[in-house]
């Protein structure tokens, strides 16, 4: 005898599951911000790690079979081990932004000692700062918690704003448990892999709900209103909705190397609802006094990132130039984070910015490996022809500027180098920067 799966009240999915935050109609074509699979390896282009290393091995290891990412941390105290996209993603004012998280969240994937701690984190959030509960949190942001305390298993959702917890919602308070008791009928499983669905609108204040979507059903857990229920003191309810996505995994307790938690990273997007639209202002950054004798190795004469008080800024790169008044060949690169012998930059704010720029820099690669960076655009000048623009039209789908979990920003650099010879060269960035 086959039992049906009763589905009737998981329709009514804060008001309409067809409806977003804002309780609109969904368009079958929301614009995705991030597209997070993991199909060969640790990404570092898209993905930084942040880690607390006190005692143990943290490791991230990539599956190729099943084309995962076991994030993991050893029960010793205090030891977290964690991924964040270097990318945040603009909310778009009035538009719902909707995530989805997958993964498998089991705090039994190892045997934790009875007087240990495991606990497995994933969510949306800005920078990452070390927690002694939960490893790492966010200053702002939407935490999901598994954990198992002394033997003892929870889950909870946390909403971060200006590193103070404003919400901790554990299961118990939750609309439907997940215990089979519920509206859904269904019970959980932390086991198997979950796709964790969280659709939210900010403007300060908002609604916020949160489900798991099994069998392509969402199953409403819970929901937070703030509008028409919040007071100046408690209003917004984060600083910051521009968040990256995270998992963690975060252990103490426990003497050996099998004790460890273990967050198993699938995959991940971000998504806008009715499309998005980058509003900002476009920049151009520009090297007034010459670099002087450059020679033939790369050498940094102009770069650009987001300011460190202004994490959570989206600037991306769309273009540039180079000019000698020399008669020289070079060669010129724009790159992200380039390894530099002195790593010597002065940064400077230009006006009503939120991005920084460095000029006075006249600092050389390093002869390591992979040192130039992520080459986004080269070329070669020839001594008849002593300027270069770089295209623009190259860059529509370049890397937004971003930082790892400690608020390092990423940097772009315009390098440039004489195939012999010395030379003085100039420079410009375009930057687009926006919210």
């Amino acid at each position: 005898m086959s039992v049906e799966k009763n589905y009737d009240l998981v329709a009514i999915y804060g008001n309409n599951a067809g409806a977003d935050a804002f309780g609109r109609l969904r368009v079958s074509e929301p614009q995705a911000l991030h597209d997070g699979k993991n199909i060969f390896g640790d990404d570092p282009k898209f993905w930084a790690s942040t880690r607390n290393v006190v005692y143990g091995t943290l490791r991230t290891v990539f599956e190729d079979a099943k084309a995962v990412l076991d994030v993991e941390a050893p029960a010793t105290t205090d030891d977290y081990d964690g991924r964040i996209t270097r990318q945040s993603f603009s909310y778009q004012a009035g538009r719902s932004q909707r995530t989805l998280l997958t993964g498998i969240f089991n705090v039994n994937a190892y045997d934790v000692a009875s007087d240990g701690s495991a606990v497995l984190t994933y969510g949306l959030g800005d920078s990452m700062k070390y927690d002694s509960t939960y490893g790492k949190l966010p200053d702002n942001g939407i935490v999901f918690v598994r954990e198992k305390i002394n033997g003892v298993e929870n889950t909870r959702v946390l909403i971060r704003r200006k590193r103070a917890t404003l919400y901790n919602k554990p299961i118990s308070e939750w609309t439907d448990k997940l215990d089979g008791k519920g509206a859904s009928k269904i019970t959980v499983n932390w086991a198997k892999a979950q796709i964790t669905d969280l659709d939210f609108e900010w403007l300060g204040v908002g609604r916020l709900r949160f489900s798991l979507n099994i069998d392509g059903q969402p199953v409403p857990i819970f929901e937070i209103n703030n509008a028409n229920n919040t007071d100046i003191d408690a209003s917004p309810y984060m600083l910051m909705p521009n968040l990256r996505v995270f998992y963690g995994a975060f252990a103490k307790g426990g003497a050996t190397e099998s004790s460890r938690a273990q967050t198993v990273q699938i995959c991940s997007s971000v998504q806008s609802e009715s499309g998005s639209t980058f509003l900002g202002v476009k920049r151009t950054l520009r090297r007034s006094a010459a670099a002087t004798s450059v020679g033939t190795t790369f050498t940094s004469i102009l770069a650009a990132r987001i300011a460190t008080d202004k994490i959570g800024t989206i600037a991306k790169y769309f273009g540039g130039g180079v000019f000698t008044t020399d008669t020289t060949n070079y060669e010129y690169a724009v790159v992200i984070n380039p390894i530099l012998t002195n790593n010597n930059e002065t940064w400077d704010s230009q006006y009503l910015s939120n991005v920084e720029y460095s000029s006075d820099i006249n600092d050389a690669v390093t002869a390591a490996a992979n040192s130039t960076g992520i080459i986004l655009n080269a070329g070669f000048a020839s001594s008849t022809n002593q300027g270069r623009t770089f295209a623009k039209e190259k860059f529509d789908s370049a890397l937004n500027l971003g930082h790892d979990g400690y608020d390092n920003p990423d940097e772009i650099h315009l390098l440039v180098r004489t195939l012999s010879g010395t030379a003085s060269f100039w420079g410009l960035l375009d930057i687009e920067e926006g919210y």
